[in-house]
């Protein structure tokens, strides 16, 4: 005689079969501190982007922020740390908060966005944020213009270098682009409109010079665009 599972043994039949890794995630107190220690702003130097604001209901708010791990919140993840416990991995020292898009860029290249160079960013974004508390009109320091300065000239030298290495019009090329670290950082600098032309699914020609080319100069004026309205050239 078939002998029938209730649901709940059927249910242990599958948790014994996929056992999935145990996360260690922030608490919804960890990632309110997060986000307040910072501003509501995303801790990336280069963005600085608010996470926060109104929605079109009075009684609501859009939240774009992400209360991100610094060290994997599960074996197999960005930056895993084994030697840390449970209690390290979702302790407030062991996050930091990021725009979606950021959130994204440094799990998508976790060699690039080491431990190290998050934990920097989350100490300059919590000295930015005392900074405003206790000067409300603060006024960028020499100091701090130059390191701004120093950074952008490396993204913008990083997002040119890679662009003129791929041939962006052909369709394996261009989803191995896409889903690279140098597209994710750069894209949320990119209007609506040149995003919406850079993913397109089919390849899109002009005539001219520019040929078949096209989505890479496209890509490469953008660039140029920001290092202008960045004071870098």
């Amino acid at each position: 005689m078939r002998q029938c599972l209730s649901p709940h043994s059927r249910l242990g039949v599958i948790e014994r079969i996929f056992v999935l890794p145990q996360r260690d995630d922030f608490s919804a107190r960890t990632l309110d501190t997060l986000a307040k220690r910072v501003g509501f702003r995303c801790s990336n130097p280069i963005c600085g982007r608010p996470t926060a604001g109104p929605r079109s209901e009075a009684d609501a708010v859009v939240n774009i922020g992400v209360g991100a791990h610094i060290s994997a919140a599960a074996p197999g993840g960005p930056r895993f740390d084994p030697t840390m416990s449970a209690a390290q991995r979702r302790s407030i020292t062991n996050g930091i908060w990021l725009c979606q898009v950021c959130a994204k860029l440094i799990d998508n290249d976790s060699t690039r966005y080491t431990a190290d160079v998050l934990k920097d960013w989350k100490r300059l974004a919590e000295t930015a944020a005392i900074a405003q508390l206790e000067r409300p009109m603060h006024q960028e320091t020499e100091a701090e213009r130059i390191a701004k300065r120093t950074e952008r000239r490396k993204l913008i030298d990083s997002w040119r270098s890679a662009i003129s290495k791929e041939k962006h019009d052909f369709i394996d090329y261009r989803s191995k682009f896409l889903s690279s670290a140098t597209y994710s950082s750069l894209r949320h600098h990119l209007s609506p409109e040149i995003v919406r032309m850079i993913e397109a699914p089919r390849t899109f020609y002009v005539g001219g010079a520019r040929g078949d080319n096209i989505r890479q100069y496209t890509l490469l004026d953008e660039v140029a665009r920001l290092e202008r309205e960045w004071g870098l050239l």
